[in-house]
Order: C-alpha cells, then structure tokens, then sequence
C-alpha cells in the first residue's frame, strides 16, 4: 500500500489532466466565492420578466405560451430558437411519429447514463434529450437550461452556465479517454499504470460530483423555484406540478447542499 501511494503521487499528469484540474479548481473556488450571491437570488424581476440564479433574463409571458400549446407545438416553437428536439428512443416504445426524431447512439448512451434524468440539454450540440413520455413541465425545464447556457450577463467577472458547460465537456472528454487508456493498460496486465490512471480518473471525476452540486444549487434550484413561483400563470399541471415539487423538495433536503443557503426552503 505504501509503495501504491508513493508511485500515485510522483505519477506525472499529463498537460490537458493538469489543465482540467486546475480550470476546474479555480471554476469552484470562483463558485464558492459567490456563493451567497446566488444564495440570495430572486427569480423575480417584474412583471413580464424573470432573473434566473445565475442572471439569465427569462420572459414569463414566453413561458405562459409554451404551457399552452400542445406538445407538438410547443416542440416546434422552441425548435425556432435553432434547439434541436431528440428522444431517447425505446424500439419497444417508439411510434411511427416518433422515429423520425431518434437521437444517435452516442447522445443516447450518455442520456442513458445518467438514469434519474428526465430530459437532458446537450450544449454543443443545441440539442434537448427527451424520453418519449416526458412532461410539458420537463420539456420547458430543459428549454430553460438552453436560455442558460447562452446566457452573457456576468456574475463577477465570469459566465456561470457557459464556463460549467465548457468544464464539464473537457471532464467527460477526459474520462473517456482515461477510460479507455485503463481498459487497453488492464489488457496488458500493467497494474502499476492501471493504478495511476484509476487514481487520476478519480480526481477528475470528483470535480465532476462537485460541479454536480452547484447545478443543483444554481441550475436547477432556480427553474424550480420559477415553476412554483408562476404556477399559476403558467397552468401546471398537476402531474407537472407534482414533478416539480418532488424535485425542489430533494434540492432542500439534500445531504450534499446542507452548508448552502436556500431561503425558499423553508416552504419544503
């Protein structure tokens, strides 16, 4: 065990680990710099506007309009903000209307990856993942993360969403490659690298867990927390409305975000 620990921290990262590493470290220092900041944000702006944790600029009555209009029509109006629409096709599933709409393998392995995710916005793609039986409620959620992700108003000298994204496609470019590289080094029987890999692979991936709960803090937290404010403007559902309500309520009671400040929990 010692001679393990010993090879592991005089084993050299490559330039684009070191990079990553160092990217990602300074993004979440950054984050917990401002932590308060976005502790104490409103989702109201006025009366036809809404500001969104991390400054995004949402249009409340846009958002009335896509609750109303029906799923095939709410697709295509947010398909005119160039946002490709995508299911994560199941052959025993799929219908004839549907097929036409099939996402590529890649993008559905990664979907399917993530299990618990109801819908999921690919950001260099433009492209919002859906299972075919997702709720408005959920289709909206991840339009939203689009709005996000091209957002440019600055929170102290940096862009929230757009920075996380770009991160957070360099980590799983990253982890793929590593995977990769251990699964060809366990073939060759090379423990001592497999080893050192493995142990590199877990430092990236564990910025990764931790930019997981400021999505929840900032990202998802806030669009909930735009749901239930405008719920009756919007006309959820009461399937909708259940989904969200389910989802603020584990945001508040996570283990993960015990140390942030959420003020709206208090009603959760």
């Amino acid at each position: 065990m010692i001679k393990f620990i010993f090879f592991v921290l005089f084993f050299p990262l490559s330039s684009q680990a070191s990079s990553i590493l160092d990217d990602s470290r300074d993004f979440l220092n950054w984050l917990d710099k401002n932590k308060s900041q976005f502790s104490a944000c409103s989702v109201e702006k006025d009366k036809t506007k809404a500001l969104l944790c991390d400054q995004t600029e949402v249009d409340i009555e846009f958002l009335e309009k896509l609750f109303k209009l029906n799923d095939l029509d709410l697709i295509n109006e947010i398909e005119k903000s160039k946002v490709r629409i995508q299911y994560v096709c199941d052959k025993n599933e799929t219908t004839e209307s549907s097929s036409t709409r099939c996402a590529k393998k890649s993008l559905t392995d990664r979907f399917k990856k993530m299990t618990l995710l109801h819908g999921l916005y690919v950001p260099e793609e433009s492209t919002i993942l859906l299972k075919e039986s997702s709720a408005k409620a959920v289709i909206i959620h991840e339009y939203i993360h689009h709005l996000q992700s091209i957002n440019t108003k600055k929170i102290d000298g940096r862009l929230y969403k757009p920075e996380r994204n770009k991160i957070q496609q360099q980590i799983n470019i990253e982890l793929d490659r590593l995977m990769a590289e251990i699964s060809e080094l366990e073939k060759k029987k090379d423990q001592k690298a497999v080893m050192a890999k493995a142990t590199l692979f877990i430092q990236i991936n564990d910025v990764l867990l931790k930019l997981g709960k400021w999505q929840d803090f900032i990202d998802e937290r806030g669009i909930f927390s735009l749901f239930l404010k405008f719920q009756s403007k919007f006309g959820l559902s009461a399937e909708d409305l259940a989904l969200v309500k389910k989802n603020m309520k584990f945001i508040c009671n996570s283990a993960a975000l015990k140390d942030f400040p959420m003020p709206e929990c208090s009603l959760y």
